[in-house]
């Protein structure tokens, strides 16, 4: 019987003319496959086996097939959601997920793309970091901070 297609691959990039499955061999790596979800997992490893690049010889391709886009906005990393105002399903809903949203009615100026926010829920602040400039909301009441500390409900 004929080698498979993956036999066929490993006797090739270990010098072979074939291998056998369970046979151990050692073979020149021309492509690494990364999935998008293991990827950040290996970095520490890595850099423990002090490994600090790729040899620039191997093509490293990376499969990005999950979260792309973000099922949800939590999943998609957004820490809290800051607008004038919400639909009040939208704002029970987003609590009940662990997602912080904040009124802000006068927040025309304070805040442009790509600027990087810091919240306090608990005192009612919001400190744009790339402008230095900081705001004010009303606080989240203590019953909704405590859904929020819990993760949601």
């Amino acid at each position: 019987m004929g080698l498979t297609i993956a036999e066929k691959i490993l006797a090739r990039a270990c010098g072979k003319t074939s291998c056998t499955f369970g046979e151990f061999v050692e073979a020149t790596i021309d492509v690494a496959m990364l999935h998008d979800i293991g990827t950040p997992g290996i970095q520490k490893p890595l850099q423990e086996l002090g490994v600090k690049t790729i040899v620039p010889s191997i093509k490293v391709v990376i499969i990005p097939d999950h979260f792309v886009p973000a099922s949800t906005v939590k999943a998609a990393g957004i820490g809290a959601i800051i607008a004038q105002s919400f639909a009040r399903t939208f704002f029970r809903n987003a609590i009940n997920i662990g997602l912080p949203v904040v009124e802000m009615k006068e927040q025309r100026g304070v805040i442009d793309e790509q600027d990087e926010i810091e919240v306090d829920l608990d005192q009612g602040r919001m400190k744009n970091l790339t402008k230095d400039k900081e705001s004010t909301f009303p606080p989240l009441p203590q019953f909704i901070l405590g859904i929020l500390k819990a993760g949601g409900q």
